[in-house]
């Protein structure tokens, strides 16, 4: 476990350190990563963007990237893209009894603490394989793998894990990068076959409970809206810990195959959707085409 006061991470020094391992792409003074394909900016959703369309398309073009999305005006009214978010006040005398009793049962049987990663590599495959049963999407990774990957993550000093016991078992962990004044929960791996003394409920309070009122946070978030995979776990977290969306705008830049390719594909549907395609060849369609639509409603 690592012991260090959470706001000496800034932005800056996160991005010095992201770099060692990982390619930064710049407009300006704006970073971007490279993220399953697409370019994205590295900076927090609250934070505005100031930067013209050029220079995306650019960009583009020096990855051989198609696609770019990033946020805008991070927290207005209502839209159909988001950030979940938990901010202060944070308090059980705010929730139903329903939902306190979970957390106290879950207290009562199971116990959260931070780990290092080094230690999630050495007890944390079984966990990871269990979790891994209910995601078919996902290509899980191998324990070999898994123990090789894991303790990357002592090597950056802006990531803290948790991990949640029963007994002395592992049953569940979170990964979680702090950045400035802000928690990035980046995974949570949960058993299920210790739901029922809910682990999960124990995990999410002990550390929303740390961030927020021990180290006063700004707010803690699990990221946008996903549209590549079906979750219940931001479902989860709105009805059992008051999480909220943070509504918000989303950018779109296209290379010009890619706007060929959405073109098409909103041309065409729903009759892609009924032909007999490679299903990962449809899903990814399916991301494409409701990216484009969430992308339309903002113009």
């Amino acid at each position: 476990m690592r012991s260090k006061n959470l706001k000496e991470m800034n932005f800056k020094e996160y991005i010095q350190i992201y770099s060692r391992r990982n390619k930064i792409f710049w407009t300006g003074e704006i970073p971007w990563r490279i993220y399953k394909g697409v370019l994205m900016p590295l900076t927090l959703p609250h934070i505005e963007l100031n930067f013209k369309r050029e220079d995306i398309r650019n960009l583009l073009r020096i990855t051989n990237k198609h696609l770019a999305i990033w946020t805008y005006d991070f927290d207005i009214e209502e839209s159909d893209w988001w950030w979940l978010i938990k901010e202060k006040p944070y308090s059980l005398n705010n929730f139903k009894s329903k939902i306190r009793y979970k957390i106290r049962h879950g207290l009562r049987n199971c116990e959260a603490r931070l780990l290092s990663a080094k230690e999630i590599a050495d007890i944390g495959y079984s966990c990871y394989s269990e979790a891994m049963k209910r995601h078919t999407q996902t290509n899980p990774m191998d324990e070999k793998t898994f123990k090789e990957r894991m303790p990357l993550y002592d090597e950056d000093k802006y990531y803290e894990i948790w991990g949640v016991f029963y007994k002395k078992r592992l049953v569940g962990y979170g990964i979680h990068k702090i950045i400035d004044d802000v928690v990035i929960q980046e995974d949570a791996i949960f058993d299920p076959n210790y739901f029922k003394f809910h682990s999960s409920h124990t995990l999410i309070h002990t550390i929303t409970d740390f961030y927020l009122n021990e180290k006063g946070m700004k707010y803690i978030t699990t990221g946008m809206r996903s549209i590549s995979h079906e979750t219940g776990f931001q479902d989860f977290l709105i009805e059992n810990f008051q999480y909220r969306k943070a509504y918000c705008k989303l950018g779109l830049e296209c290379s010009n195959a890619m706007k060929i390719a959405m073109n098409l594909i909103n041309f065409l549907n729903p009759v892609w959707k009924n032909l007999l395609l490679p299903t990962k060849l449809k899903h990814k369609l399916n991301v494409l085409y409701k990216l484009n639509k969430i992308n339309r409603n903002f113009y």
